[in-house]
């Protein structure tokens, strides 16, 4: 059974029979990556989509900056520490 779908997006590269199925698998993985960091940014306690509006200037620009280094440190010790994985 074949899905098709249709999508659009831009791109600089020219598309020709010999490269539209690269491009098009690339995009996919692409979203895909970006699709599940955002998931797990707001449903894994980070409360990412929390309106941090807050404060006169820049704290809601801190608090995401805050919630951003820690979602990096905890991918981080993800990668490279079996403690970390193991509790």
């Amino acid at each position: 059974m074949s899905l098709l779908s249709n999508n659009t997006f831009i791109t600089n590269y020219e598309l020709n029979n010999k490269n539209v199925t690269e491009i098009a698998e690339a995009r996919r993985a692409r979203w895909k990556i970006e699709n599940e960091n955002n998931n797990h940014l707001k449903t894994k306690g980070y409360n990412f989509e929390h309106n941090y509006g807050h404060g006169k200037r820049n704290l809601a620009n801190n608090f995401i900056l805050l919630i951003l280094a820690a979602f990096s440190f905890h991918t981080i010790l993800n990668i490279f520490s079996s403690i970390y994985t193991d509790a």
